[in-house]
């Protein structure tokens, strides 16, 4: 499911790209790859362009995900979402991890011209962490919990946290953690997830329960605090 999501963006696209790049990649475009990435290392990018877009179009999915990024961040090139997401889902499509994460964002917020799709995002998202990328990971696991393009499944979205907390990040495993405990409730949006994280941080970290701010409300409504979870259980976050 997840390639004919990918090969569905290209096959609509991409009139702007030549055919040729739908090709594997061949012996000249690893040689091109080859010669621009120490140049990219080195900041040359103007040098480096020629070089990328050859190999971009030969098939070489790093080069066009380097393009991606250089598209979407405006380096040596004038910033475009449109032609980021292009690059990205030529890339995508050959199964770049990077790529399938970034083109992921694009339709989980319509970014360059792509319609709001959480389905294909997610799609996206999952096939860029089971290859190990760890923001995926944390992409996939938050459309699980928040059921954004598939069905809510928290123990799902724990296996990914986990998957994403085995890599290092701590910021993962504490959300694991979080979501773990029994008493954490079903969530109506991320902010109010957020909110409820920041809560159990502050309790934990500095010894006190959060009170309700109005003031804080009123700037970001999705601002929570956790006084629905009863006094009893909050020491149990803290283990």
């Amino acid at each position: 499911m997840r390639r004919c999501v990918i090969g569905f963006v290209i096959v609509v696209a991409f009139a702007f790209i030549p055919v040729a790049v739908f090709a594997a990649p061949d012996a000249q475009a690893e040689q091109e790859w080859e010669r621009a990435y120490p140049l990219l290392q080195q900041r040359q990018i103007s040098t480096a362009l020629p070089l990328l877009f050859d190999a971009a179009k030969r098939g070489h999915p790093r080069a066009q995900a380097t393009l991606g990024n250089l598209y979407h961040q405006g380096i040596g090139v004038p910033q475009d979402d449109t032609k980021a997401m292009q690059w990205y889902a030529l890339a995508a499509a050959q199964g770049h991890a990077v790529a399938e994460y970034s083109l992921g964002n694009g339709y989980m917020l319509g970014i360059g011209g792509l319609p709001v799709d959480q389905v294909k995002a997610t799609a996206l998202f999952e096939a860029s962490a089971q290859q190990g990328f760890d923001d995926a990971q944390q992409a996939v696991a938050m459309s699980y919990e928040m059921g954004r393009g598939i069905p809510r499944d928290r123990q799902k979205a724990i296996y990914w946290l986990n998957q994403a907390a085995a890599q290092g990040d701590d910021a993962s495993a504490g959300m694991a953690k979080i979501l773990r405990n029994p008493h954490t409730p079903i969530f109506a949006n991320e902010d109010q997830l957020q909110g409820f994280v920041n809560s159990v941080m502050m309790y934990c970290g500095f010894g006190r329960v959060p009170q309700r701010r109005p003031d804080l409300e009123a700037q970001n409504p999705g601002y929570e605090v956790w006084e629905h979870t009863a006094p009893n259980y909050r020491d149990t976050y803290c283990n």
